[in-house]
């Protein structure tokens, strides 16, 4: 039982790392797709253009959202920036209150782990 729950958890810590790319491409298949939807249920239902072109703006606006989605679940793609100074500058030093450093500690770790995927590190 532990080697399923172990590949399990490979699995999932996997998709959450690649799974926006998988969507990615998805999208794109989706949006080449739609043509190719249309004509077929074009010569299916012959006659029926509306039906057909209604098809293909339905599949590609359903590849474009998937194309969105993609993009808010994918992780940083630049360097991790924060959305506030977590350090004060004074003329001569940096203070930073206590209770920024669990955060501080955590960007550190992002940073670090940004710079050794892109070979800094």
């Amino acid at each position: 039982m532990g080697f399923i729950k172990a590949k399990l958890n490979q699995f999932t810590r996997w998709f959450d790392a690649n799974g926006y790319k998988m969507m990615k491409a998805t999208s794109y298949i989706i949006i080449l797709a739609a043509p190719i939807i249309s004509v077929i249920y074009f010569d299916y239902d012959k006659g029926n253009f509306a039906g057909a072109f209604a098809l293909g703006i339905i599949i590609v606006f359903i590849g474009i959202v998937t194309k969105e989605l993609s993009n808010y679940y994918a992780p940083y793609v630049g360097i991790p920036v924060l959305d506030h100074r977590l350090t004060e500058r004074h003329s001569d030093r940096s203070d930073i209150t206590y209770d920024n450093v669990p955060l501080m500690i955590q960007y550190l770790s992002d940073l670090e782990d940004w710079f050794e995927s892109n070979g800094y590190l």
